[in-house]
C-alpha cells in the first residue's frame, strides 16, 4: 500500500511542477531559457531558486522559479548550485544570464 501512496504523491508533485512552469511562462511571456537565453525547449523545467526543502513557503512563489531547458537544469544540479548565491556563481562561470 505504501508504494501506491508514494507513486500518487510523485504524480501530484510532477503535475504541480508542470502547472507552476506553465503559470510562470504565461505570466512573463517566456520564450527563452532563463539561464542561457536559448529558445525554450518544450520539455523545459521549472527550477526553484531557493530549494523547496530549504524554504517550503516559497515553493509556489513564481518569483522563486525560473524556467530553464533540461540540459542547463542538469548542469545546475550536477554543480550542486542549491541556493541563489551558488546559482549566480555558476551563471558567471558559464556565461549565463
Amino acid at each position: 500500500m505504501k508504494e501506491v501512496v508514494t507513486k500518487i504523491e510523485l504524480i501530484k508533485y510532477y503535475f504541480n511542477k508542470l502547472k507552476l512552469k506553465e503559470k510562470k511562462i504565461k505570466a512573463e511571456s517566456i520564450s527563452t531559457c532563463q539561464l542561457t537565453g536559448e529558445p525554450l525547449d518544450p520539455a523545459a523545467h521549472a527550477h526553484h531558486i531557493e530549494r523547496q526543502a530549504d524554504n517550503p513557503k516559497k515553493s509556489r512563489d513564481l518569483n522563486n522559479v525560473i524556467v530553464i531547458n533540461p540540459s542547463p537544469h542538469g548542469e545546475v544540479h550536477k554543480a550542486g548550485a542549491e541556493n541563489p548565491e551558488e546559482l549566480s556563481t555558476l551563471c558567471g562561470i558559464k556565461g549565463w544570464n
